[in-house]
């Protein structure tokens, strides 16, 4: 069979055609690209997104970066500084900042959450996260049902009180709700209770968890249903599956 050496040219020059069209359509996207770039890079931000606040709104959040990021062209904006300067606010645990083609500004925040109010030595008030981390007070509706912790020393905050919140928050969250206070002495801790200002004195957290469920039960199946909740006012709970009623 004899080849036609024109055909073969013309194969040669139509392969030959279709690399030059994609090296030029190659070529031209990515001029476009870095044309783009450059223009978004001389272009200032549109739109600021946050998302995860709820304690702080979102002109709490934009006034801490207001300064890095005001009139500022997106070459000139440095995200881990922007996250940086949001992480000096007490109330934020953890920031992600991100920017798309856009122009939007993406803040997406980790709040702290408190598990209790403290009022240490001197009347100072302030909110202490499961980490021990102590932040502003502050009015927020979803604080509202936390327990207040008395007469701890704020700057020496101690495991035993940490170990107690979240022991009642994880494991007992029905008489955790039932707590209005807890207060500590050198001999140990008292619960107060929102039910008849009934207060349970646990001691040590020594079996912490059977003193607990022995106060839970005691609570539920003994004081619920008494029609004076006076009686009960005073409850020691230092001993081992046993409530002690003091008068």
């Amino acid at each position: 069979m004899q080849i036609d050496k024109e055909q073969v040219k013309e194969k040669i020059r139509s392969k030959t055609k279709s690399v030059i069209i994609l090296f030029g359509i190659s070529v031209a996207l990515v001029i476009v690209a870095i044309i783009s770039n450059q223009w978004f890079a001389k272009q200032t931000i549109r739109t600021i997104k946050i998302t995860g606040n709820n304690a702080l709104s979102n002109g709490e959040i934009n006034s801490i970066i207001d300064k890095q990021i005001m009139n500022v062209k997106n070459e000139g904006l440095n995200l881990n500084a922007i996250k940086n300067t949001l992480l000096s606010n007490e109330y934020i645990r953890n920031a992600n900042v991100w920017i798309n083609s856009k122009g939007v500004l993406g803040i997406d925040i980790e709040e702290r959450n408190p598990i209790a109010i403290l009022i240490d030595k001197n009347g100072n008030t302030m909110f202490m996260d499961e980490t021990g981390k102590q932040f502003g007070y502050k009015l927020y509706k979803d604080f509202i049902d936390i327990p207040v912790v008395r007469n701890i020393d704020s700057k020496n905050i101690n495991k035993d009180i940490i170990l107690i919140l979240l022991t009642l928050k994880n494991d007992y969250p029905l008489l955790n709700a039932k707590i209005s206070e807890i207060e500590y002495n050198k001999k140990g801790y008292k619960l107060h209770l929102t039910l008849g200002d009934v207060c349970v004195n646990i001691g040590n957290t020594s079996n912490l968890k059977n003193k607990l469920f022995a106060i839970q039960s005691f609570i539920n199946n003994v004081v619920l249903s008494s029609n004076d909740l006076k009686k009960y006012r005073y409850l020691d709970a230092r001993w081992k599956d046993r409530i002690v009623v003091i008068k």
